[in-house]
């Protein structure tokens, strides 16, 4: 036991000489206190084409604030924040900009049926999604989702949700030209799949190098790993070889998110990296593939050697010039007040990796 936690702490030991401050500068949005019962979650951030930022997050717990979401906007490239609006019965939720509008899609409350907003005054105002006519897309079954990316794929937007409790992955698409808005207007698909013993959950929807669209997906419990499941052109079917499907995958076991950079040429992505040293969500590393399926961390972007109360999780990103800016669901301290638990955050934070292109080696 002894030699345990010595060879335990002489790792975190290492990976600090090594690396430095593991501790980012993050800029705060928005503070919960642990006494509220209303948790930080679901973070998402878009770039706007004007250049200025979106982010939103729900909150989860048993306080006021519950199944809600906050939409946050920043002028001055994320330096200070001011709150737009606040969203009831909307969870599990993400940003994105289609043809003049902002959309914000996600969930009525936890395991609520799927539902879309639009804002056309840079996120001050939302259309209320009270019908299939204005923004409920499905029926009352229990989605279950978080802030994975919206994608274009032949001539289609596509976004990922799942069944709770069911081993089935979900997948809505539109028209590019569709009223985004009009249930009708959009199309559902159902996989099934085995789960290979985990549960997969939160899939990005990407497109891989040769062409196909896949979805890389978490596989809850399982460490570093991830699923890779390859969908039909149309969307309507879908190939999984365990073999060769369950790939290395740094942060596979918690939510992340992947995107790819037309100038690297590479998939990218910021997780927590479960293993080396053990961790939870206290190890934020940045990660690049050429392929999809061999990854590799170009960055270590924060340790704290606490598990148990510390956290930078849930990250989502985008690219902004040579760098890459992000909003952090995390669990710190703040005005004297510290977490009680890595997984109920108390703070959303605001992180930009400057020249993410450049490796650490």
């Amino acid at each position: 036991m002894a030699v345990t936690r010595f060879l335990a702490v002489l790792s975190v030991y290492c990976l600090l000489v090594a690396f430095g401050p593991l501790d980012p500068d993050t800029t705060l949005i928005a503070h919960s206190p642990n006494d509220s019962g209303n948790f930080i979650g679901s973070p998402s951030i878009l770039v706007l084409q004007s250049g200025r930022y979106l982010v939103s997050h729900d909150f989860f717990g048993d306080g006021p604030k519950a199944n809600s979401t906050d939409v946050y906007f920043s002028r001055d490239g994320g330096e200070s924040w001011q709150l737009q609006a606040s969203l009831p019965d909307q969870f599990w939720s993400g940003l994105f900009e289609h043809r003049g509008g902002l959309y914000l899609i996600g969930t009525r409350g936890e395991f609520g049926p799927v539902v879309i907003r639009r804002s056309l005054d840079m996120g001050r105002t939302w259309t209320q999604p009270d019908s299939p006519q204005l923004g409920v897309l499905t029926d009352d079954r229990p989605y279950h989702g978080a802030a994975v990316p919206v994608i274009e794929y032949g001539q289609r937007l596509w976004r990922g949700f799942e069944f709770k409790g069911d081993r089935v992955l979900v997948l809505l698409s539109a028209s590019v030209d569709a009223t985004l808005l009009e249930r009708s207007h959009w199309r559902q698909v159902e996989l099934s799949h085995d789960g290979s013993a985990s549960t997969w959950l939160e899939g990005n929807l990407v497109v891989a190098p040769d062409g196909a669209l896949v979805s890389v997906l978490r596989r809850e419990f399982a460490d570093d790993t991830a699923a890779v499941v390859k969908l039909s052109e149309d969307g309507s079917r879908f190939k999984h070889d365990s073999e060769v499907d369950v790939i290395q995958f740094p942060g596979g076991g918690s939510k992340f998110t992947i995107r790819y950079d037309k100038e690297s040429g590479r998939y990218w992505s910021i997780v927590n990296q479960q293993t080396d040293p053990d961790a939870f969500r206290n190890h934020l590393v940045l990660t690049s593939s050429k392929d999809l399926y061999h990854w590799q961390i170009e960055r270590r972007l924060a340790f704290h050697p606490d598990a148990k109360r510390y956290s930078w999780q849930y990250a989502d990103w985008q690219i902004d010039g040579e760098d890459l800016v992000a909003v952090l669901r995390m669990a710190g301290d703040f005005g004297g007040e510290r977490p009680s638990s890595a997984y109920l955050s108390n703070l959303l934070g605001f992180l930009r990796v400057e020249n993410f292109r450049d490796s650490r080696d």
